[in-house]
């Protein structure tokens, strides 16, 4: 395959963020859910949606808590404490990086306010197109739609970084 032949689009779609935080208490803190509850309002739960989100829904921002599996990693991983100790995941998209930074910085307050630490990983989502047609049917065309967590209750965070950084 010649270099010209590959579809590298820059075209972003959208932004995404993956908050892993550390919590220290062990028991039920109302003023910390009455917060989390608070800057999610007008943000969509993605664990009770099937399909990609509307246009508005996207713009608004996308929620969605993930429990994490502290001590799940490999010997051959890259160490990351603040990633794999966390004690839960909170992953947000939208179609703009200004909701998701609003976002992060009350989640910040809420939890670095009692203790906690919340580390998170930014990307972007680019058009699933940008490859070879081979690479696309082999990597795409069996891909399952975005669902919810009720039919899909299981998720995987594989962090990568395609660039010089």
């Amino acid at each position: 395959m010649k270099p010209n032949e590959l579809s590298l689009t820059q075209e972003i779609l959208g932004h995404t963020r993956f908050h892993f935080i550390t919590y220290p208490a062990n028991e039920s803190d109302p003023a910390l859910i009455d917060g989390l509850e608070a800057i999610e309002r007008r943000m969509e739960n993605m664990h009770v949606m099937d399909g990609n989100p509307t246009a508005e829904a996207y713009r608004r921002g996308r929620y969605q808590y993930l429990r994490a599996e502290p001590g799940e990693g490999g010997v051959r991983d890259i160490p990351h404490p603040e990633m794999s100790g966390a004690n839960f995941l909170i992953h947000t998209e939208s179609s703009s990086s200004g909701a998701l930074l609003s976002y992060e910085e009350v989640l910040r307050a809420l939890i670095e306010n009692r203790g906690g630490s919340v580390e998170t990983l930014a990307g972007i989502r680019k058009p699933r197109s940008y490859t070879s047609f081979d690479m696309t049917q082999y990597a795409y065309a069996c891909a399952l739609p975005p669902g919810s967590g009720a039919r899909l209750p299981i998720g995987v965070v594989t962090p990568q970084n395609k660039t010089k950084d």
